[in-house]
């Protein structure tokens, strides 16, 4: 699941022309907000 969004993430990025700077923060943020929901689903 992760993997997947993570590549439609990045294809977004790369439609957008962003920079390699700010599709790696896009990328780490979208990362943190991946796992923090992903805690928040587990319950954990």
């Amino acid at each position: 699941m992760w993997c997947l969004a993570l590549t439609a993430w990045e294809h977004g990025m790369l439609k957008m022309k962003m920079s390699p700077e700010q599709m790696l923060a896009a990328s780490l943020v979208a990362c943190w907000l991946l796992g923090a929901l992903t805690l928040l689903i587990n319950g954990v």
